[in-house]
């Protein structure tokens, strides 16, 4: 009996203590694991969702833009195709007034 409590207290207390500390240490680093995974999946998510709002910020400011330009555009046109009217009228006229002569000759022979 006494062999017995003395190998109890030697051999089998120590040893289920160090079982039961590396029980522990083994399940404290699996949960470490864990969470270092799940945070970087997370970093990961955050990450793409800032990427995905920059994407969108940038596709609107751009949409923005265009729009402007298309709205300058259509001003500049207007006022181009109103100015290339006012300069060429002038010439129509003149060029009609030149080909009048030319054109009552025509038609005279024609008759």
């Amino acid at each position: 009996m006494r062999r017995e409590r003395e190998l109890e207290a030697t051999v089998r207390r120590p040893a289920e203590a160090e079982k039961y500390r590396l029980e522990k240490l083994a399940e404290a680093n699996r949960n470490r694991v864990i969470l270092e995974s799940e945070a970087e999946a997370e970093a990961v998510r955050i990450r793409g969702e800032a990427e995905a709002y920059a994407i969108e910020l940038k596709a609107k400011a751009e949409a923005e833009q265009m729009l402007k330009k298309a709205e300058a555009w259509q001003e500049y046109g207007e006022a181009a195709l109103i100015e290339m009217l006012l300069e060429t009228l002038p010439k129509v006229r003149r060029i009609d007034y030149n080909l009048a002569p030319i054109g009552r000759t025509v038609c005279s022979n024609l008759n």
